[in-house]
């Protein structure tokens, strides 16, 4: 009984990882969604890009933290792994769970709003050398 409750302890919980997704769908939704909205309407512009995208962190920190501890972003998932602040055996599933929950947020967003900017994404304005020659630095 005690080493069924140990193993049960260590496994990663089924509301950390929802927490996970949920988290990482309303970042991509409301961040690459006001990237798309700026595109289309110049509306409120880089500031509001920059609130959308820091507003929507704090209140998913404030909602989720304390469930998942508030990633949202494999890299976070894998940087907290290896610095010892999270387990490594909840890497494969939180990052599971971000990159369903982003590529669901671009799935609405790309139906609701179409192709626009990119769904949001950072794309390269110069040549391929210099892309690679900024994204090596």
């Amino acid at each position: 009984m005690v080493a069924a409750r140990q193993g049960a302890s260590r496994a990663v919980s089924r509301a950390a990882v929802l927490g996970e997704a949920i988290g990482a769908f309303a970042l991509v939704f409301a961040g690459c969604g006001a990237v798309m909205v700026v595109a289309e309407t110049g509306a409120f512009g880089a500031a509001g890009i920059a609130a959308a995208f820091g507003l929507v962190i704090g209140a998913m920190v404030y909602a989720l933290g304390h469930v998942s501890g508030a990633h949202f972003n494999p890299a976070v998932t894998v940087t907290f792994a290896l610095t010892r602040c999270s387990p490594w055996r909840q890497v494969p599933a939180y990052v599971a769970a971000q990159v369903v929950g982003a590529l669901v947020a671009a799935g609405v967003l790309r139906f609701t709003l179409g192709d626009v900017a990119s769904l949001g994404a950072n794309t390269p304005s110069g040549s391929s050398a210099q892309s690679f020659a900024w994204r090596s630095c």
